[in-house]
């Protein structure tokens, strides 16, 4: 079908003059993720709508009755009360905008608070205070690491000049920063580990792992190349800014670039400037661990990397794939015991929102209905 009948399709459906075949066509048609990408594109370019503007939300729900099954509607004020801004209801998919909340925590609920910690070359472990000021040594009592509140700075210590990695375990619950040596600043987010040289070394490349996410603002430096070895990817530049994703449980492992250019190669092949997958800003690679296929499409940044001011993003997300995002963001324990609601598709945005602030959104808008039995977060 063209593009523009497609447009006029998705018109109809936020004028509410859209046909039951139409609705059908246009659920089998976002089924392709480079056509939800488009479709919230053209919804937040052409129709924003708030609670001022004249949309009739409840006829929009009663059209889709027979594919959602859910009278969720009859809770339509409250909604309002807790989304600025409802874009669009579709199937089984929300989108609404979350405005700032206090970041309160339940008192039934109490979260766990894990240390960051440091492993030196020797093995041995420092724990990083989440805003300490401190001077960190080496075994040999030579100044190595400035930490400066939620950051860690090597650029000033006196360090090796052989090949001495670190590794820094950030938990979940928690944020935390590094400059490395070279000026490099590595916004790490909960449940990752970044293992990285204490001095990157003249002539070699500047090499360091991760494992979680992570968002690289890469100090330029075109005679020794950076490069993330991401589990399946490695992720070649020499001055750029960057998020990568390679949770372990997650399927795929994705690259989000903001500014310059990245290449992308297997972790087990040589580089290869003509075999590479070059990446353009605003581009997001998928690395399919499973498959191991490389898909790119054009993305919205800011939903990627939104993560280093706080902000829960969840984009056609599975509710399963949401309850791991909840339990690395706040460091708890979610059991589901409505199986149903796992293949359900959210996309929604949270800004400093607290735990018992989200569940209690869910809770109003879709009825979602959860206790918290011995400091467990349990989904009925």
């Amino acid at each position: 079908m063209e593009q523009r009948k497609i447009d006029s399709i998705i018109v109809k459906l936020i004028e509410n003059k859209i046909s039951d075949k139409e609705t059908d066509f246009l659920l089998k048609w976002m089924e392709e993720e480079a056509n939800k990408v488009y479709f919230d594109e053209f919804i937040e370019i052409n129709y924003l709508i708030n609670s001022k503007n004249s949309f009739d939300y409840s006829a929009s729900l009663q059209k889709t009755k027979k594919i959602i099954n859910r009278k969720w509607w009859k809770n339509y004020s409250k909604v309002l009360k807790y989304a600025s801004v409802v874009v669009l209801f579709v199937g089984m998919t929300f989108y609404f905008i979350k405005q700032s909340a206090p970041n309160s925590v339940s008192s039934e609920l109490q979260l766990k608070n894990e240390e960051i910690t440091l492993e030196m070359d020797n093995g041995t472990k420092v724990i990083i205070p989440d805003s300490a000021q401190q001077k960190i040594h080496n075994k040999k009592g030579n100044l190595v690491i400035m930490q400066q509140g939620k950051k860690l700075n090597y650029q000033n210590g006196s360090m090796s000049e052989s090949l001495v990695y670190n590794k820094l375990a950030i938990p979940y619950g928690k944020t935390f920063q590094v400059v490395l040596s070279d000026g490099t600043l590595v916004h790490l987010n909960a449940g990752t580990t970044l293992r990285y040289p204490e001095k990157f070394l003249k002539g070699n490349n500047r090499l360091v792992f991760v494992d979680g996410e992570a968002y690289f603002d890469v100090a330029k430096d075109k005679k020794h190349p950076f490069i993330v070895n991401a589990k399946g990817v490695n992720i070649r530049v020499t001055g750029t800014e960057f998020n990568v994703s390679c949770y372990k449980e997650d399927e795929n492992i994705n690259t989000v670039l903001v500014e310059g250019s990245i290449s992308l190669y297997q972790v087990n092949k040589l580089y290869d400037a003509k075999s590479v997958t070059k990446v353009v800003p605003g581009e997001l690679a998928a690395w399919n661990k499973t498959k191991k296929k490389l898909a790119i499409a054009k993305v919205d940044v800011s939903i990627y990397t939104e993560w280093k001011e706080g902000v829960l993003v969840f984009k056609h997300m599975k509710f399963k794939d949401i309850i791991i995002k909840l339990e690395r963001h706040f460091n708890v324990k979610i059991k589901n015991n409505n199986q149903k609601l796992n293949n359900e598709i959210f996309t929604a945005r949270f800004e400093n929102a607290s735990i018992e602030h989200i569940l209690k959104s869910f809770k109003d808008v879709y009825g979602i209905n959860y206790s918290i039995v011995n400091n467990q977060i349990i989904i009925n």
